[in-house]
């Protein structure tokens, strides 16, 4: 199945005035069978809808030759619009104004003040003692000493002949004697010494203390205050309504076979002239044949090929 198209590049005038097509834009092919093409026929359907447009021809592969046309149909469908409007509500805002208030602040101030106070005070003491103290004395004690004294010892010495030799040959003993020395020793003894000690006596003095006291001040203060005011606020508003849409559909006839014999001339005519079988003459070329169509050269050799 294929959509044919031509692309008319100024068609000349029929023998019944056919106007020249339109320069260099392309158009769905109209049904190219006329009375004249044997078997065919180019009426247009009786149950199609006003409106319709041909949208081109095509022929099957058993040799049917089937138009299309688009008709164009409008369906409602459901719309929505959302329109803004403002309205004023009022609303609540706090602001601050002055205010000249009377407070009690507080000041401090010095005021005399006597006190009992307990001072130190530095006595002193007589006390007796007893203090050690060390002297010395003496002491006779005995001591070892050593002392050397001569021992006889006989021994043997070689002689001639072994005769006893008497020797001496120092030894020390120990002895004992006397000797005085001088050892210390603690003995105890009064004394009279001076002790300090501090004693607490009262005494009366005066001193400086704080006292807080209040006293009026004015003072300006930030007082919150309510008020209403309006506010210009943006609403949404939903309109519903219906729309409709371009839903075109595409329709296809299939054009009846009809017999017909072969077509023979029966005249020849010229532009302007009288024609026979209750044809109308042209009038300056501007009253076509609807069921001619004119083609230039080009256009036939285009058809042709298709």
């Amino acid at each position: 199945m294929k959509s044919e198209y031509y692309m008319p590049q100024g068609g000349s005038a029929g023998p019944q005035g056919g106007s020249a097509g339109p320069q260099g834009q392309y158009y769905s092919a109209p049904p190219v069978s006329t009375i004249n093409a044997p078997g065919i026929s180019d009426a247009r359907p009786t149950d199609l809808p006003p409106g319709a447009i041909p949208n081109g021809t095509y022929t099957t592969p058993d040799g049917r030759v089937v138009d299309r046309y688009i008709i164009p149909e409008k369906t409602a469908v459901p719309d929505e619009k959302v329109v803004y409007s403002q309205t004023q509500v009022p609303e609540t805002k706090v602001i601050m104004q002055p205010k000249t208030v009377t407070v009690q602040t507080p000041k401090t101030v010095m005021e005399d003040h006597q006190i009992t106070i307990q001072e130190p005070r530095t006595v002193v003491d007589r006390q007796t003692v007893s203090v050690p103290r060390v002297i010395e004395e003496e002491q006779v004690i005995q001591v070892p000493v050593p002392k050397a004294v001569q021992v006889p010892v006989q021994r043997m010495v070689p002689k001639t002949i072994m005769v006893p030799v008497t020797t001496y040959v120092t030894q020390y003993i120990q002895e004992t004697e006397q000797r005085t020395i001088k050892v210390p020793r603690t003995i105890n003894e009064e004394k009279v010494v001076e002790v300090p000690r501090e004693v607490m006596e009262p005494r009366l003095v005066t001193v400086q203390r704080p006292k807080v006291i209040m006293e009026p001040r004015e003072v300006t203060v930030q007082e919150p205050k309510t008020i209403t005011v309006p506010r210009t606020v943006p609403v949404a508003q939903t309109i519903k309504g219906q729309k409709f849409i371009e839903t075109p559909r595409v329709v296809e006839y299939e054009r009846p076979q009809v017999q017909v014999r072969p077509g023979r001339m029966i005249s020849n005519y010229k532009p302007g002239g009288v024609y026979p079988a209750g044809h109308f003459a042209s009038q300056s070329g501007q009253q076509s044949n609807p069921g001619y169509q004119s083609y230039s050269p080009s256009q036939q050799q285009q058809q042709a090929r298709w």
